[in-house]
């Protein structure tokens, strides 16, 4: 688990990192293990969903902001998750995600 936190101006800015090893079945446990931090962005690894599967998943007060999920291999994958407060763009990393040597999301908090 990293949680960073960056002061801007006057209010704090939280990030947290988790390998989630499987995200399906763990959300209710990691939103519970969150709550006293409040974190604005989450980055999760080894998410282990498919497209579809994801694309639905909603983390407490966080929606999608990017992903990468594998096509033909099983498991693994990365995603971020902003808060519903913040406005996201998704930066594309397509062209240099390869499924099992990198895999990569990123998003710019607007």
């Amino acid at each position: 688990m990293i949680l960073c936190q960056i002061q801007i101006k006057t209010e704090s800015f939280k990030v947290f990192h988790q390998n989630v090893r499987g995200l399906l079945n763990k959300s209710e446990e990691l939103i519970s293990f969150l709550s006293p931090y409040s974190p604005q962005v989450l980055c999760l690894t080894e998410h282990h969903l498919k497209h579809t599967a994801i694309d639905i998943k909603y983390m407490d007060q966080h929606k999608l902001g990017t992903k990468f999920c594998r096509e033909s291999l099983k498991n693994d994958g990365v995603s971020i998750f902003a808060h519903d407060t913040l406005q996201c763009t998704k930066i594309n990393l397509d062209e240099f995600c390869k499924e099992q040597d990198n895999e990569a999301c990123a998003v710019r908090i607007n």
